[in-house]
């Protein structure tokens, strides 16, 4: 069954940084849209032939998130965290797993 998780971002966690924990975690950059008038920008990251798929959503900063897709999205938002835990970059994690924006589905949908 597909998964997706949502993870909230610290302020000031920044582009770069996302970059650097989803290359520690094993994802690779496969596009970026811009920002367009019905949806914020996006980096968009795959792993493991692309079964797993990381979104970087950076709208305003109450929206700014990290979104995992695929069967392995419980295993790749651990392996994230502790990429951002392991990043001198970051001090603290810069992820919130509690709230509003942090979700975790099995409904099989996806962005």
């Amino acid at each position: 069954m597909k998964a997706q998780v949502e993870l909230g971002l610290d302020p000031a966690v920044s582009r770069d940084d996302v970059e650097d924990a989803a290359r520690a975690a094993a994802f690779v950059l496969v596009n970026l849209v811009p920002a367009g008038p019905a949806h914020p920008a996006q980096a968009i990251f795959t792993r493991d032939g692309g079964a797993t798929v990381l979104y970087f959503v950076e709208g305003a900063a109450a929206e700014r998130r990290l979104v995992i897709s695929g069967a392995d999205a419980e295993r790749a938002a651990s392996d994230l965290r502790r990429a951002f835990e392991g990043g001198a970059q970051c001090g603290d994690v810069g992820l919130s797993d509690g709230g509003a924006g942090d979700d975790t589905r099995q409904d099989g949908g996806g962005r």
